[in-house]
C-alpha cells in the first residue's frame, strides 16, 4: 500500500498533541502538589521547598513546551507588533524572575537560620 502524505494540519495536530501530554506530565503533579494541602489537609512537601519545586517542575512547561509562543511574543517587543503573545510572554517572564528571586532570598534565609 501506498502511504498518503500527512497534511500540514494533521502535523501541526500531533505536534499539539504531543506538546499537551508533555505539559500533562508536568501540570498533573504540580496541581496534586497545591491542591494536597489545602482540599485534603496533606502537606506532601515542606512550605520552605514549595516554590523551588514549584518552578523546577513549571520550567518544562512554560520554556521548553510554551517556547513558541514566548518566542512570537518576545518577537513583538523588538518589531513593535504587539499580540496576545506579547502578553503572555511578559507575564511569564516577569513573574519567573520575580518568584525565582524571591525563592533564592527565602533559601538564603533559611541557610542564615539554619546556621
Amino acid at each position: 500500500m501506498i502511504k498518503q502524505k500527512e497534511s500540514v494540519e494533521e502535523m501541526e495536530m500531533r505536534s499539539w498533541k504531543r506538546k499537551l501530554i508533555g505539559v500533562w506530565i508536568f501540570a498533573i503533579p504540580i496541581a496534586i502538589l497545591m491542591m494536597s494541602d489545602r482540599l485534603f489537609m496533606i502537606e506532601l512537601i515542606p512550605k520552605g521547598w514549595m516554590v523551588p519545586l514549584l518552578l523546577i517542575l513549571g520550567f518544562p512547561v512554560v520554556f521548553i513546551f510554551g517556547f513558541e509562543t514566548l518566542k512570537g511574543g518576545l518577537k513583538g517587543f523588538y518589531t513593535f507588533y504587539f499580540n496576545m503573545d506579547s502578553l503572555i510572554a511578559l507575564g511569564t517572564v516577569v513573574v519567573t524572575l520575580q518568584e525565582s528571586s524571591v525563592s533564592l532570598i527565602l533559601l538564603q534565609t533559611i541557610q542564615v537560620f539554619l546556621l
